[in-house]
């Protein structure tokens, strides 16, 4: 569903996820879907938190989608990280919207000591990006609504258990980051991400201002 085109090759290493690696763009990728009826249902769930991230990223992802998970929804995923890797493949600019929910997913599977699958990581990452974008752009209820719906298809847990101080302290090693600063991929609507350069201070007091709001309910 993501990671299968691209180029990008990775390890993750004891100070976090995905720092050491290159760009290597493969001969060919083949893809059997066959492949899919020997998975057991929990890494087909898992596969669904990067399909939900397309579904931000475009229109052409729909929540009746992801209801059958086949070539076809694998073609919608992947030709949308094509095009957008065919323009900017070592992520200069706008390959970096692929990272949505990415910036506290991947603190979130750190912190889990990568016992957390990534696909359930990016889900939880979608839900701070869903609220730190709320606060940017001061979104409207029905916004966040239509959102919080699409979000569900991925069929995970969204709460996260590790408090915004911690998340906030594996952010500050992201490799994304550039002095106290750092990109993050802010939703002005479903299919509309945007890639916003934002202390990592403001990161920081809207992720506890959501914590505090969301320990109250």
């Amino acid at each position: 569903m993501d990671s299968s085109v691209g180029g990008k090759t990775a390890i993750d290493l004891d100070a976090g996820k995905n720092l050491c690696g290159t760009f290597y763009q493969p001969s060919a990728v083949y893809i059997n879907t066959e492949f899919l009826k020997t998975l057991p249902k929990k890494e087909i769930k898992n596969g669904l938190g990067e399909v939900v991230k397309y579904a931000f990223l475009s229109d052409s992802v729909k929540k009746a989608d992801i209801k059958n998970v086949d070539g076809q929804l694998i073609y919608k995923c992947l030709k949308i990280k094509r095009d957008i890797v065919e323009k900017d493949e070592k992520e200069k600019g706008e390959r970096a919207l692929l990272n949505l929910g990415h910036t506290f997913g991947h603190a979130i599977e750190k912190l889990s000591g990568y016992k957390l699958p990534h696909g359930a990581c990016v889900v939880k990452g979608l839900v701070f990006s869903i609220e730190i974008s709320k606060r940017l752009y001061g979104l409207s209820d029905k916004t966040v609504c239509a959102m919080y719906n699409l979000l569900k298809c991925a069929k995970q847990n969204l709460k996260t258990e590790f408090s915004a101080a911690e998340l906030i302290g594996q952010i500050a090693a992201d490799k994304k980051r550039k002095g106290d600063r750092i990109n993050f991929i802010a939703l002005k609507d479903i299919a509309n991400a945007e890639i916003v350069n934002i202390g990592i201070s403001e990161l920081k007091s809207m992720a506890e201002d959501y914590e505090s709001k969301n320990n109250a309910l």
